[in-house]
């Protein structure tokens, strides 16, 4: 399988899920507890100043609703046209913060969001499902949109799952489940901490590695979170 094939394969699979109204209705719980412990501390927002947030994958909009209520203004990239659709139908949020464009395939986060710099980037569990050389050409095109000491916080799945996983040819593991839709995607599932690290230690000082494990009907499910500061 190419390269860009598993990303269209993943891309179908999330564009079906969304149109069966797949998706979080609440904000991340973790992400919330980690904003106001690690990343606050972080964020200028003095003087009246709104700092702004991007999410990457942002899906229907449930952890920007959290951004926005706490005086973020918002902005949001997810491949799927029918999750940004869902996303800015159910906030009210405006349209032209947000895009359904791949990034990596059509267009850069810049030309999206031309002379914006953002305060804060996340991406929650997205990073999973591209590869190492993938992740590293997002997260160069996060670098670039960053303000100076902007931060970045996101996570990914480990190889402690509940459910049994296969190697495709490309390296990256084979989910035979993938709920609503009953399709495979391609995940790339890390060992440990340092594994994280290296992905972002060219561009980002590490602020903080944190491991969360989810009790799941047949066993845990492991993510480690990495924040981290834009290198100036």
């Amino acid at each position: 399988m190419k390269t860009n094939d598993y990303q269209k394969q993943n891309v179908k699979v999330f564009d079906e899920m969304y149109k069966k109204n797949w998706g979080n209705d609440w904000p991340s719980e973790t992400m919330i507890s980690y904003y106001y412990n690690i990343v606050r501390s972080h964020i200028f927002s003095g003087g009246g100043y709104r700092p702004k947030v991007l999410e990457f994958a942002c899906g229907t909009g449930a952890n920007l609703l959290f951004f926005h209520s706490i005086g973020f203004e918002v902005y949001g990239i997810d491949s799927s046209e029918s999750a940004i659709d869902r996303c800015v139908n159910r906030s009210g949020f405006s349209k032209e913060n947000f895009s359904a464009k791949n990034i990596l395939s059509e267009c850069r986060i810049c030309d999206i969001f031309p002379g914006i710099k953002f305060d804060l980037i996340i991406c929650l569990s997205a990073l999973s499902y591209f590869n190492n050389e993938d992740i590293f050409l997002l997260n160069k095109q996060f670098s670039e949109v960053l303000r100076e000491d902007g931060i970045i916080y996101t996570n990914m799945y480990t190889t402690l799952r509940e459910w049994p996983l296969e190697k495709s040819d490309n390296g990256l593991y084979i989910a035979m489940d993938s709920g609503s839709v009953n399709e495979v995607t391609y995940l790339n599932l890390i060992e440990d901490k340092n594994e994280i690290q290296m992905l972002y230690d060219s561009m980002f000082e590490t602020i903080a590695i944190k491991r969360t494990i989810m009790e799941g009907l047949r066993g845990d499910n492991e993510s480690v979170h990495y924040i981290g500061r834009k290198l100036t």
